[in-house]
């Protein structure tokens, strides 16, 4: 999730350990852009959550939450 790259340090990566979707509406072509929009709900030392609205227009087609787990800067 590109929202949580700038909460990452130099050399830390993440990965998805939980996400939750809920479709809300259908979205068709006809009905324009889509845009998924995100933010950080909370970033831990080892786990970071982030919310993910996805609205066609004015309406809310989808909405989400994801968890990923902070992997440290490998040690050599």
């Amino acid at each position: 999730m590109y929202a949580l790259h700038p909460y990452l340090a130099e050399g830390e990566r993440m990965t998805s350990i939980e996400f939750k979707i809920n479709f809300l509406a259908a979205a068709l072509a006809s009905r324009g852009e889509v845009v998924a929009t995100s933010s950080v709900a909370k970033r831990g030392r080892t786990v970071a959550v982030v919310n993910v609205n996805v609205n066609q227009g004015e309406q809310r087609v989808a909405t989400g939450l994801f968890t990923y787990v902070i992997l440290p800067v490998a040690r050599a």
